[in-house]
């Protein structure tokens, strides 16, 4: 306890245990008892142990932490934060409301207007986009994207390991090694450092990408490859080489400038339509099409003939 008239304190060992020295006005917590208090009259900081509530001056409400979900209020009245740059830097902007973090090292800046959350690229990038509620990172060689509302996530900052809700779904990035993996439990989609392999699935061994040819590859004992666009989506960003997998479509695409399975008709045309269950590829040589209709299977005549009768379904 302080007294507001002479700022003296007084030590209680048996109930609260804290010192502060009248010549710095510094002070100090016992850690037995991690309780800690000032008096508000004077210099207004107080730890609630019961809580853990930090405060200051709630008169000017500078800034306070909520123990429940453990989030820093600022007052919008002073707008202010600051905390030493020299150890460790988290300061409010007034001018611009950007927030940041030590910034030599890593940048934590947010937008009032987009109220998008972003880490410096130099080191890792991090937004959240509120329109989408996606959480996105993009490192100078990987970019994905995630739903918090159905995804948790974390970062080690040791190994740059990013990990999505372990517990149901594991997604691990390690840019060290280039490797992208989700749990092989329910679907496992990897990339091999070392061949720049994509597998699907290596239990049944679906399909996959040869790194020599970037060419789709069949596996013979199970001769399946299928995408369910109802319950997956995964894009491969054609400017970085990167997965992305979006949350409002859930649909598969591959860029025409990368690998090429939903691509663009003037190179190599490879679609799988969900409604008609139709395999098309227009390529200008060659046309390969299938009708649910009929069953038909017709080659361009002018290239190379190979039709099957819709009436008859001959050949």
């Amino acid at each position: 306890m302080i007294n507001p008239q002479t700022l003296t304190h007084m030590i209680y060992p048996q109930t609260l245990s804290h010192m502060i020295n009248p010549q710095t006005l510094t002070h100090m917590i016992n850690p037995q008892t991690l309780t800690h208090m000032i008096n508000p009259q004077t210099l207004t900081h107080m730890i609630n142990p019961q809580t853990l509530t930090h405060m200051i001056n709630p008169q000017t409400l500078t800034h306070m932490i909520n123990p429940q979900t453990l989030t820093l209020m600022i007052n919008p009245q002073t707008l202010t934060h600051m905390i030493n740059p020299q150890t460790f830097t988290h300061m409010i902007n007034p001018q611009t409301l950007t927030h940041m973090i030590n910034p030599q090292t890593l940048t934590h800046t947010i937008n009032p207007q987009t109220l998008t959350l972003m880490i410096n690229p130099q080191t890792l990038t991090h937004m959240i986009n509120p329109q989408t509620l996606t959480h996105m990172i993009y490192p100078q060689t990987l970019s994905h994207m995630i739903n918090p509302q159905t995804l948790t996530h974390t970062i080690n900052p040791q190994t740059l390991t990013h990990m999505i809700n372990s517990q149901t779904l594991s997604h691990m990035i390690y840019p060290q090694t280039l490797s992208h993996m989700i749990n092989p439990q329910t679907l496992t989609h990897m990339i091999n450092p070392q061949s720049l392999t994509l597998m699907i699935n290596p239990q049944t061994l679906t399909h996959m990408i040869n790194p020599q040819t970037l060419t789709l590859m069949i596996n013979p004992q199970t001769l399946t490859h299928t995408i369910n666009p109802q319950t997956l989506t995964h894009m491969i960003n054609p400017q970085t080489l990167t997965l992305m997998i979006n949350p409002q479509t859930l649909t598969h695409m591959i860029y025409p400038q990368t690998l090429s399975h939903m691509i663009n008709p003037q190179t190599l045309t490879h679609m799988i339509y969900p409604q008609t269950l139709t395999h098309m590829i227009y390529p200008q040589t060659l046309t390969h099409m299938i009708y649910p209709q009929t069953l038909s299977h017709m080659i361009n005549p002018q290239t190379l003939t190979h039709m099957i009768n819709p009436q008859t379904l001959t050949h």
